[in-house]
């Protein structure tokens, strides 16, 4: 945690140090400081990628909010479905 927490006093504006936070934060077991985290490192960057998503919702998750968690599954799903499997990489796919 006070590695995440150094790397915000360098820069406040830095959506990584936030995201850095809210995965200590998760490990810790605080996921409701989490998702503050999260929150504001989506503030920061707009246009943040579904990995960050994947934590909002881990951290929601852990909280038993599901129905806010639930959202950020289709837009987490299409990026992990995108990867190559060995299925894909056969001729015939199977």
């Amino acid at each position: 945690l006070s590695d995440a927490k150094h790397a915000i006093s360098l820069d406040v504006n830095s959506p990584a140090g936030y995201l850095a936070l809210a995965n200590a934060l998760i490990k810790a077991n605080r996921p409701g400081e989490a998702i503050e985290s999260m929150n504001e490192a989506m503030r920061l960057d707009p246009r943040y990628p579904a990995s960050y998503l994947t934590r909002l919702a881990r951290a929601q998750f852990a909280m038993a909010r599901f129905q806010e968690a639930a959202p950020a599954v289709p837009k987490i799903l299409p990026q992990r479905s995108q990867k190559p499997t060995i299925e894909s990489q056969t001729t015939n796919g199977t």
